[in-house]
């Protein structure tokens, strides 16, 4: 409810302004929570009826345990913080994955309590995952090093590593649900004929663009169109551009190598 809060002052739609008058009392960890969400998003509320509705929200979470709202609190505070640090870390929009807020935030909560008992979480698939997320990994524990000591957290290497699949999980069912269309070029030493045959399996196939259908003699040509990809029928050198050499009437195999190739490509963005 904080994000829906959140993306909707940010964009500018706030509520009636006369609702200003009820305020809203908070205990210090509420109060603290609201004041680390308006810090941490560097928010000019235009309308002070905001911060009550906030405040009324945290506080329709009536619960006779301090210690589960501390926390609710924390837990919140931490999971956005940490999302964001993830984006700009890595450069991946992870704040689109519709689930990944409700994983991380269920395993930080989990893991305060755990925390609180000094339990520690034994992960088998520790050393897996540093191998296999080396990246993610680092940026998790990374994120830790420098803000632990403001959220009063110090995780293991084994809950880093459950959090590390989390955003590992979340870069791959977002990068699934893409629709990337590739634009590429044809170069084919076996006349034009060939080549469009080539561009039209790849269209059949494959979500492409072909922009053109070029010989070997047009190779200058490729560095002023706007292509990404380039598959070609002969033995030669493409600069700046990603190249795939496949038989002029491609094969099933040539498809699934075209294939391996567009996976690749879709990877490295």
């Amino acid at each position: 409810m904080t994000l829906v809060w959140l993306s909707r002052v940010t964009s500018g739609n706030y509520v009636n302004q006369d609702d200003e008058d009820q305020a809203s009392s908070l205990n210090s960890r509420e109060s603290e929570f609201v004041s680390s969400v308006i810090t941490h998003f560097s928010l000019n509320l235009a309308v002070g009826a905001e911060v009550n509705y906030l405040a009324f929200t945290i506080g329709s979470f009536d619960s006779d345990d301090t210690t589960a709202i501390d926390n609710w609190a924390r837990s919140q505070v931490i999971c956005i913080s940490l999302i964001d640090w993830m984006e700009e870390s890595l450069g991946f929009p992870f704040s689109k994955s519709e689930t990944l807020f409700e994983r991380v935030y269920k395993h930080v909560s989990a893991l305060l309590r755990r925390q609180n008992q000094r339990v520690n979480a034994y992960n088998p698939l520790k050393s897996t995952i540093m191998q296999s997320y080396p990246e993610v990994f680092r940026a998790v524990r990374n994120f830790f090093w420098k803000h632990g000591s403001e959220y009063r957290m110090s995780p293991s290497d084994d809950e880093i590593g459950y959090l590390a699949v989390y955003f590992s999980t979340a870069q791959v069912e977002i990068r699934q649900e893409r629709v990337y269309t590739y634009r590429i070029a044809v170069v084919c030493n076996y006349g034009m004929a060939t080549g469009r045959l080539l561009a039209a399996r790849l269209e059949e196939h494959f979500n492409v663009d072909v922009i053109a259908v070029l010989s070997i003699s047009e190779l200058d040509v490729l560095k002023k169109l706007p292509v990404s990809l380039v598959f070609k029928t002969v033995d030669v050198a493409i600069e700046g551009v990603p190249s795939l050499k496949l038989n002029p009437i491609p094969s099933d195999n040539d498809i699934k190598k075209a294939a391996d190739f567009f996976s690749g490509a879709l990877a490295a963005l």
